[in-house]
């Protein structure tokens, strides 16, 4: 993922504010990618990816990067695995707003499946080995 993460190392707004950048997953130990519980027991191969986003009430940027592996939790797995995009993304925002309450807002669910459809599910290779 170097590509992107050098190309936007920088990156900067026209006023001069240096954009934040989070590299998925921000865990260690890993937690499953789509709805962040510590059981990772699957991997699932999409691709390199990023993603801009812009608030638009303060201006702030953010730039998401992740690599071409999502781990995945067992009842996680079986939701990629039919290629259920909707289950997987109220999964996702189920266990989210469970984990983060105070976190949870009215674009959460939005964001969840934006990061999603655009980071995982465009470049997924319909490949998956297990988590070792």
């Amino acid at each position: 993922m170097a590509g992107i993460e050098d190309e936007f190392e920088q990156w900067m707004t026209e006023d001069g504010r240096k954009v934040e950048h989070h590299d998925l997953p921000t865990c260690d130990p890993p937690i499953c990618d789509f709805c962040s519980t510590p059981a990772v027991t699957h991997c699932f191969v999409s691709e390199d990816a990023g993603l801009g986003l812009e608030r638009p009430e303060d201006g702030k940027r953010l730039l998401l990067t992740s690599d071409a592996h999502w781990g995945a939790c067992d009842e996680c797995a079986v939701l990629v695995e039919r290629m259920d995009h909707d289950a997987v993304a109220e999964r996702s925002d189920r266990t989210f707003k469970e984990r983060h309450p105070n976190e949870y807002g009215p674009e959460a669910a939005l964001s969840l499946r934006l990061v999603q459809e655009t980071m995982f599910w465009a470049g997924f290779k319909g490949k998956q080995h297990k988590h070792t």
